[in-house]
């Protein structure tokens, strides 16, 4: 399921929504998928590409999401803190996060693991400044005494302001 234009929406330093970027990794990951797909390395597979009908472009994007997963790139930037660049067009359901960020933190005594959707403001390395934490979109912690917390970015998924699992917004 793709990510609907709300969730695409990234939040500015004034709190109103701006269109998020898109992320040419996925579009050129799916054309190399595609082109690989196509490619005529032995006779029997030219004849069942023939004999096949064309796939419609929904299914070819839906294929994919599954193939590429929901992890596009991850770096370790300390001992203790991950970035984790997602492919939003792969979560139906934004608690899914959760479930992406929390095995990086298996065996650690205390970590933090923030995912993002957008190259652009995916950090590789420490510090990791203002302007990127601003555009992260889903942040999962643990401290020394074990207690764990997962945060949303609410500007992208509102429906956790109730909840009051929003990540720290940008005064």
């Amino acid at each position: 399921m793709l990510v609907s234009d709300a969730r695409r929406q990234r939040p500015s330093s004034s709190g109103t929504a701006l269109k998020a970027r898109s992320t040419p990794l996925v579009a050129l990951a799916g054309l190399a998928m595609l082109l690989a797909a196509c490619s005529d390395d032995s006779d029997t597979s030219a004849a069942t590409n023939a004999a096949a009908p064309a796939a419609p472009a929904a299914t070819a994007t839906a294929a994919l999401s599954a193939e590429t997963g929901p992890v596009l790139e991850d770096h370790e930037l300390s001992s203790w803190y991950r970035s984790v660049l997602i492919n939003p067009a792969a979560i139906s359901n934004p608690r899914e996060l959760e479930a992406i960020a929390r095995p990086y933190c298996a065996g650690l005594e205390t970590c933090r693991v923030g995912l993002w959707y957008d190259r652009q403001d995916f950090p590789t390395a420490m510090p990791v400044r203002e302007v990127q934490l601003r555009y992260q979109v889903f942040a999962f912690g643990r401290t020394i005494d074990g207690s764990e917390n997962a945060l949303w970015n609410c500007n992208v998924f509102p429906e956790f302001e109730a909840e009051r699992l929003c990540l720290p917004r940008p005064l």
